[in-house]
């Protein structure tokens, strides 16, 4: 999903895990971005805190790719506003 619309969902057998994350990050989201809405490569990547997410193993492959992602206040902090 972007603010140009959204791509088709993707189902997957079982549950997910780092290394099925990282597939779909390849063959899903960095094509759906580059040949869709951002072909300069110039978009910032949001997701949650969910485990699968926050592996050391697919930190690194998303660092590894230079996508830049949106930065979560850790969970418990306290915000002042």
């Amino acid at each position: 999903m972007s603010r140009d619309g959204l791509d088709a969902l993707h189902r997957i057998e079982g549950s997910l895990t780092s290394e099925k994350y990282s597939e779909i990050l390849e063959y899903v989201m960095i094509p759906y971005a580059l040949d869709g809405p951002f072909p300069d490569g110039d978009y910032l990547f949001q997701q949650d805190l969910a485990p699968v997410h926050t592996i050391k193993s697919v930190e690194k492959w998303l660092t590894d790719r230079g996508v830049r992602q949106l930065e979560w206040i850790p969970k418990g902090a306290v915000v002042n506003v």
